[in-house]
């Protein structure tokens, strides 16, 4: 969140997260699908393009996450999942 220009205090049981405009940049899902799909959908939000590395893990929990994502009207660029 921090590298989108978010505003977030680590706590030592979690995060504070105070916010802001989220700008573009890339995240590293590190093979983790809550974190790939969460930065995805967060693109939709953000100022600029957010890239997510390491995404093939999404189709461990929703393979068709990418195609829902596009009906909904989100501009994932799947050739690039």
């Amino acid at each position: 969140l921090r590298a989108l220009g978010v505003l977030v205090e680590e706590m030592p049981d979690g995060l504070c997260i105070e916010g802001g405009i989220i700008q573009g940049g890339t995240v590293d899902s590190i093979g983790d699908h809550r974190i790939a799909m969460s930065f995805l959908i967060a693109g939709s939000l953000a100022c600029n393009k957010i890239s997510v590395m390491n995404t093939d893990c999404i189709a461990t929990s929703y393979p068709q996450f990418v195609q829902h994502a596009q009906q909904l009207g989100l501009l994932i660029d799947a050739n690039l999942l």
